[in-house]
């Protein structure tokens, strides 16, 4: 588990773990391409970084699957964005 748990800090627009720090995308200690965010009812695979460049936003990009397809989305577009969430990623073997 990279992140125990996540919030959106609406003053600087982008998500912070419970310790308050912003956190990093493509960065050690933070969210790469391939990892889950699992929001409680629903999990999601992180894609892409878009909005604010270097920390995971509401822009980022996510592969979802809660309807009928998978899609691309943004965090925001989820309907899971203001939910907190897990950051998990699969071991290397």
């Amino acid at each position: 588990m990279i992140c125990d748990r996540s919030t959106l800090d609406h003053d600087q627009m982008v998500y912070v773990d419970k310790r308050k720090q912003k956190i990093p995308v493509n960065r050690e200690g933070g969210i790469y391409p391939g990892d889950i965010l699992h929001f409680g009812p629903q999990v999601s695979v992180f894609y892409k970084d878009q909005g604010v460049i270097g920390y995971l936003d509401c822009q980022d990009i996510l592969i979802q699957s809660y309807g009928v397809t998978p899609t691309l989305t943004t965090i925001e577009h989820s309907g899971f964005g203001n939910f907190g969430f897990k950051i998990l990623r699969f071991k290397k073997e």
